[in-house]
C-alpha cells in the first residue's frame, strides 16, 4: 500500500469563472435576460455569484494536490513549489529526500518530499544546486510554498 499525502480541496477556477460569464452573456444574447430588462435582482445575483467565484479563485490552494495539477507556465515568471515524489532508486532517493525519506511497504520504493522545483523544459527542475537537471525522481503530488510571514 502506498501512502500518498492527502489531496486539498481546489477552490473555484478561472475556468468556473468564464463559464459563468459565459452563461450570463449567452443569456442576454438568447435574450432571456435581456440587456435592457435585467432586473435590479438579477444583476445582484449576478454580482454575487461572480464575486464569490473570484475569491475562491484568488485563494490559492493548500495541501498536497495531484501532479496533473500543478503549474506549468510555459514562459515568464517561474512557478516555485514542493513536491512529493516516489523512486525505486535508493541513492536518488536519500540525494532528493533526505530526512523526509521513507519506504513504501511491501515495494521497493521509496517516497519523500522535494523542496522549491519549478517546470522548465517538459521537466521538473530543482532551484537550487543542480537545477540544469530535471528530478529523477518520479513527482506524484505537489505543494503551494507557504507564504512568507508578515513581520520578519
Amino acid at each position: 500500500m502506498t501512502a500518498k499525502p492527502p489531496p486539498a480541496s481546489r477552490p473555484e477556477s478561472p475556468q468556473t469563472i468564464q463559464a459563468l460569464v459565459k452563461r450570463w452573456r449567452a443569456s442576454v444574447v438568447r435574450g432571456t435576460l435581456p440587456a435592457s430588462g435585467v432586473t435590479p435582482a438579477a444583476l445582484q445575483q449576478f454580482v454575487d455569484d461572480l464575486e464569490s467565484a473570484l475569491s475562491a479563485a484568488s485563494v490559492p490552494a493548500s495541501g498536497w494536490q495531484p501532479i496533473e495539477t500543478a503549474p506549468k507556465p510555459e514562459s515568464g515568471r517561474r512557478k516555485v513549489i514542493d513536491v512529493w515524489c516516489v523512486t525505486d532508486d535508493h541513492e536518488a532517493a536519500e540525494f532528493y529526500f533526505g530526512n523526509t525519506m521513507s519506504g513504501v511497504k511491501d515495494r521497493m520504493l521509496w517516497q519523500g518530499r522535494v523542496s522549491e522545483v519549478y517546470w522548465r523544459d517538459g521537466a521538473w527542475r530543482p532551484v537550487s544546486g543542480l537545477r540544469r537537471h530535471a528530478l529523477t525522481v518520479t513527482p506524484t503530488h505537489w505543494m503551494p510554498l507557504p507564504a512568507p510571514p508578515e513581520d520578519p
